[in-house]
């Protein structure tokens, strides 16, 4: 993924999109680096020419090598960049997988976890999107 020009909104914020991503098993697919052990939503930033669902459905892949179909929007998670103060808002959609068709990209990690497990390892200030799905 590219990251030499971010884009932004109208507001001045950059713009990213990502999933909370389902089964049928009422599973949350979760995305870590692989030395840590901090839950997150698989998400990224977009790129020039792309719509946010199309950021949300590439990111899923490059970080958990999990193909899926948007099924609805969420709400937007919105934060400040640590040390640098940069606005970020993230357009968050629910998707459901549609299989593991690539390998994740390096240095990432995603498991599977029950919605209620998946609230407790997630970081506090994005949970509340599980409770959207």
């Amino acid at each position: 993924m590219s990251h030499e020009k971010k884009i932004k909104n109208e507001s001045g914020e950059t713009m990213k999109a990502g999933c909370v991503v389902v089964n049928d098993n009422n599973e949350v697919l979760l995305v870590s680096r692989v030395d840590e052990d901090i839950w997150s939503y698989p998400k990224g930033h977009a790129e020039a020419g792309e719509n946010l669902e199309d950021v949300a459905v590439r990111e899923v892949l490059e970080e958990t090598g999990y193909e899926v179909e948007i099924i609805s929007r969420l709400s937007d998670l919105k934060y400040l960049r640590g040390g640098t103060d940069e606005e970020i808002v993230v357009a968050m959609f629910k998707a459901k997988s549609l299989g593991q068709k690539a390998t994740a990209e390096e240095g990432t990690k995603s498991k599977w976890f029950p919605l209620e497990e998946a609230k407790k390892v997630v970081y506090t200030n994005i949970a509340y999107l599980l409770g959207e799905v």
